[in-house]
């Protein structure tokens, strides 16, 4: 039994194969760009590790790009809402106000603390540095 070229179940199988290749190629050209793209801020980043490098040493440079990996890495960790990375809520309206006095001091959170204590850091190294 020939069915001919307008067989219902050859357009549907020739349409399937248009669309397979169609997303395949466009799967691949995302997959290009994500990769330059990963490449490209590896360079960046590279390239301000070397220039900090320069200017506080190796061991400090490394201490300052990976807080400052680290710090983008919690915003963006945090902005998903991600399980397991607490995000700071207002307490119930029902609760009662505390006594009066001084009030508790909260900490901040992990990133603002990782950043005082990154920038504290280096404000010693370079005040150590402008002493020699």
């Amino acid at each position: 039994m020939n069915f001919g070229a307008h067989h219902p179940a050859q357009l549907l199988t020739r349409a399937i194969g248009k669309i397979a290749r169609n997303a395949l190629w466009q799967g691949g050209r995302l997959l290009a760009a994500v990769l330059s793209g990963t490449a490209g801020l590896g360079f960046v980043i590279y390239a301000a590790f070397a220039s900090l490098r320069l200017a506080v040493g190796p061991e400090l440079a490394a201490l300052v790009t990976g807080a400052v990996l680290l710090g983008i890495a919690a915003v963006l960790a945090r902005s998903f809402g991600w399980p397991g990375v607490s995000q700071q809520t207002k307490p119930p309206a029902a609760t009662p106000a505390p006594a009066a006095g001084p009030a508790p001091n909260p900490g901040g959170d992990a990133a603002t603390l990782a950043v005082f204590t990154l920038a504290f850091v280096l404000g010693r190294q370079l005040a150590d540095r402008q002493k020699d």
